[in-house]
């Protein structure tokens, strides 16, 4: 029983003396600085985000007006090129539609 009470008294000592308090000012410390260093690279890391996200936003829009662009481009030349088939076999039509000779005039 004496034991006991001799560990008990030194943990008390210890728990109430300035070196337990030492340590828990050193512990609360570091976790204090710990949390901060933690909020400040969330803020960067979120500052980080949305302008990775507003470039991404970016990319895909000009992608998609230079899809657009090339979609207009194509339409156009595919609009010349359906005008220029159908007028020639319009033309090839009025020429086949034409009475030819096919008497020999020898």
């Amino acid at each position: 029983m004496f034991f006991q009470l001799t560990n008990m008294e030194m943990i008390y000592q210890y728990v109430a003396g300035p070196q337990f308090r030492h340590r828990i000012h050193a512990i609360v410390e570091k976790f204090a600085d710990m949390q901060e260093d933690l909020d400040r690279k969330r803020k960067t890391m979120t500052k980080l985000w949305a302008k990775r996200q507003e470039q991404i936003r970016c990319v895909v829009d000009s992608t998609a007006g230079m899809y657009g662009d090339m979609q207009g481009i194509a339409e156009r030349h595919l609009r010349k090129l359906k005008d220029s088939t159908s007028n020639f076999l319009r033309q090839m039509k009025t020429r086949d539609c034409e009475p030819t000779d096919h008497s020999n005039k020898t």
